[in-house]
């Protein structure tokens, strides 16, 4: 999915209209404070949710927003901020526990903006609001059973449980691409024993030996024959040089699809000094020089800078909307976090607003937009 089109009456008091076609790829929209950047990101989101409660208190008159599903099909959708405040707010729940009560987070959109052509469902879109650390757009902010529900502990626990579980969410779904990939490689194996050998050129037998052993060792299997052995082996039989050839094509295959991942693994530890980051299967772990500590007691800027590599990660090709992403950042991871978001994730269209020169710094001028 790519938004294609905005526009928005009255924003923030403005007589004119404000509207931008935006690019597939990377949009910025820099302003001064009040300048409307927070509700543009707002009002988008809320479009492509379709929940009027992103925009409840939005300073607008109406808006549209345009955009092309992954089938082709071209999707606008309206709203004015009458329909807004004619459309109920729903009434959280209070659970009373021993220790006082808690206010439960409101799951699910409201609906409210007019879809042409479609049912107004929701589609998939990741939003990164400035209390992005501790904050999910898409499920809520839960307080915490001692009564403190934004003491800096509190805070620190939601954001690991935040970041791990949406590492977990996106390794899993890797993991069963992986699963699918290897699968079908065991399909192709199987089928080419009862076909005719073709005449091939072989890879060097010791490539060959090393491409079989990572391809067993991802299924929990040893390769148990000494390397001298297959490779004399694997140099006679035109049978094996086959099969060897299907293994090589599902590893490179496997690679690409892992390739997101190393990438993020590659800029945590080129720009995070002192540290140690790994995404594993397990969680994300962090090696210090004394031993292992958790990603809740990171600084604010690395926090910040794993949240949102994380969220590129989970976006796959939708659009992830970032406010302010040079939070806490230190001015030369400013300079680079477009470009690392990209190269994490090319296939996501990003739209950021941003005070930061320098997040703008490497952007061309047709991707910014000022308000």
């Amino acid at each position: 999915m790519k938004i294609t089109h905005f526009s928005v009456q009255g924003l923030a008091g403005r007589t004119k209209p404000v509207e931008h076609v935006l690019q597939p790829n990377l949009n910025v929209f820099f302003g001064s404070n009040g300048s409307g950047k927070t509700s543009v990101l707002r009002l988008i989101y809320s479009a492509l949710r379709n929940d009027v409660e992103i925009i409840r208190r939005a300073p607008f008159e109406s808006a549209s927003v345009s955009f092309v599903t992954d089938a082709g099909v071209k999707v606008v959708r309206t709203i004015t901020s009458q329909q807004v405040a004619a459309i109920p707010a729903p009434q959280p729940q209070v659970l009373m526990t021993a220790n006082g009560p808690i206010t439960l987070p409101i799951f699910g959109p409201v609906p409210g903006w007019i879809s042409e052509p479609g049912d107004g469902s929701s589609i998939q879109t990741s939003y990164l609001p400035t209390s992005r650390l501790f904050d999910d757009p898409a499920g809520g902010v839960w307080g915490g059973g001692d009564g403190s529900p934004y003491s800096e502990l509190r805070l620190d626990q939601q954001f690991l449980s935040l970041v791990t579980n949406r590492w977990v969410n996106y390794n899993n779904q890797q993991l069963a691409q992986i699963r699918a990939l290897q699968d079908s490689g065991i399909a192709r194996i199987l089928t080419s024993l009862f076909e005719p050998l073709p005449a091939t050129e072989a890879d060097p037998s010791s490539v060959a030996f090393d491409d079989v052993t990572h391809f067993l060792e991802r299924r929990g299997l040893h390769l148990d024959v000494q390397q001298d052995n297959f490779e004399q082996k694997y140099a006679e039989d035109p049978g094996l040089r086959r099969i060897v050839a299907h293994i090589q094509e599902t590893e490179e295959q496997t690679l690409e699809t892992e390739a997101p991942r190393r990438e993020v693994d590659a800029l945590l530890n080129r720009l995070v000094r002192g540290k140690a980051i790994s995404l594993t299967d397990g969680g994300i772990q962090v090696q210090v020089e004394k031993g292992n500590i958790g990603i809740d007691v990171l600084s604010a800027g690395e926090k910040h800078l794993l949240r949102i590599l994380i969220e590129c990660l989970s976006a796959h090709s939708n659009c992830l909307l970032i406010d302010e992403p040079e939070l806490s950042l230190h001015i030369d991871w400013q300079h680079e976090l477009a470009a690392a978001m990209r190269t994490v994730n090319p296939e996501l269209q990003l739209v950021m607003a941003t005070h930061s020169p320098e997040v703008m710094a490497e952007v061309s001028d047709e991707k910014i937009f000022r308000l």
